[in-house]
């Protein structure tokens, strides 16, 4: 921590540039300091690798322990973007560690940013994601608008544009109605900002996305907050290339869902997962909204597609009441994030069925819908692999 009072109540915050090195040293003999939120006796630790900062010299309960000790890594991380949200426009205030005394919690950094309040968090450690959830809920209920932004070391980048997220830093995506998610990270050790935009899941954790790298030095919070071109061309062909190579890999039925729905097709079809058609494998922005893979939430909706009859019209609700009872079973699961979510499935149902109506799949006609033509299942990889192309340039 940065911030911490002196013998005399005095705050002191050593993330100042004022703070010279010979000054805290004098400053360190001169008095002792405790903790604005505990009281208990701090330690002030002037090193040569990371700038000076306050530690609690005993174990403590302080409350404003984010549940694990402050690596050097964020540590640095908080003060770059101490230092970058003081040079921003459109900001009046920056605070480092204030004490929100309404939610009883110390944000790394507090901005005042076009007249709103917002609670900036750099996450660098896994910690509880109910930790998260409360935090994220409190300032809710004050009116505070939060940032998390995580450390992006912990970023597992597999190619040019996939990722692999663990359950933990899918929390921190954020999601609005119709558009890809996006996330905030920032590595202290090449000073960069990074901002991973336009994310289609594929899987729980394998994601196509593009990344955009912001030099701290440079960068405006404008340039960050403003999402990028998104060239959609770009994004498809690497999604159905995942497509293609999960169509011609060996499958490992790693979950009951996949597992689950593998069994169905081969029951009923007498064809393997692999060979489910195209139109279950679409690179959708509600791909988000589900923990499961996108060909099971998108798949158990196009089976209740293909069990009706020709020319026989449905609704929308029909839909909805047969996927419900799929996640009420567990045959499909929601996805969790702790960022503020009004979206629901019932927007990812419907996207998808506009999605098929547009493919010529089904019909849409006065709020409801209709099966034409029978729906071809290929039983070749030849003319799936085909197929799947002749999908990908209609998107």
């Amino acid at each position: 921590m940065f911030v911490g009072y002196d013998r005399e109540g005095k705050t002191i915050n050593v993330a100042e540039k004022k703070w010279s090195r010979q000054r805290l040293l004098k400053l360190r003999e001169e008095t002792d300091f405790i903790c604005p939120t505990c009281n208990c006796e701090l330690e002030l630790r002037i090193g040569t690798i990371i700038s000076a900062h306050f530690a609690h010299k005993k174990f403590t309960k302080c409350p404003t322990i984010k549940g694990s000790l402050e690596s050097d890594y964020h540590m640095k991380g908080k003060l770059d973007l101490y230092h970058w949200f003081q040079r921003q426009e459109g900001i009046s205030s920056v605070k480092l560690e204030s004490y929100l005394q309404e939610t009883k919690q110390r944000p790394d950094l507090l901005i005042e940013y076009n007249q709103k309040r917002i609670a900036v968090e750099y996450q660098c450690s896994t910690i509880d994601a109910r930790i998260l959830k409360k935090r994220s809920s409190l300032y809710d209920q004050v009116g505070v608008h939060y940032l998390w932004i995580l450390g992006a070391k912990s970023l597992n980048r597999i190619g040019a544009m996939s990722f692999n997220l663990s359950p933990f830093q899918w929390k921190f995506t954020i999601y609005k109605e119709s558009t890809p998610p996006y996330m905030y990270s920032y590595c202290s050790e090449t000073k960069s900002m990074i901002v991973i935009h336009n994310m289609i899941p594929f899987s729980s954790r394998y994601v196509i996305a593009e990344l955009k790298q912001y030099p701290l030095q440079t960068a405006s919070l404008q340039q960050v907050l403003t999402p990028p071109y998104c060239n959609k061309r770009i994004l498809f062909r690497e999604w159905f290339q995942k497509v293609r190579k999960f169509r011609l890999s060996p499958q490992l039925f790693n979950t009951k869902q996949i597992s689950k729905f593998h069994q169905y097709l081969y029951q009923t079809k007498h064809l393997p997962l692999s060979y489910l058609p195209t139109y279950a494998f679409l690179p959708l922005a509600e791909n988000y909204l589900f923990d499961s893979p996108a060909y099971v939430w998108q798949g158990w909706i196009f089976i209740f597609i293909d069990r009706m009859p020709l020319n026989v019209s449905f609704k929308f609700q029909e839909v909805w009441d047969d996927f419900s009872m799929k996640v009420k079973d567990g045959v499909v699961s929601i996805r969790s994030t702790i960022n503020k979510n009004d979206v629901s499935y019932t927007s990812a149902i419907y996207s998808y069925l506009m999605k098929l109506s547009e493919l010529s799949v089904i019909v849409e006609e006065n709020n409801q819908f209709k099966k034409e033509k029978p729906i071809i299942w290929f039983e070749h990889i030849d003319e799936l692999l085909n197929n799947d192309l002749k999908v990908s340039h209609l998107l």
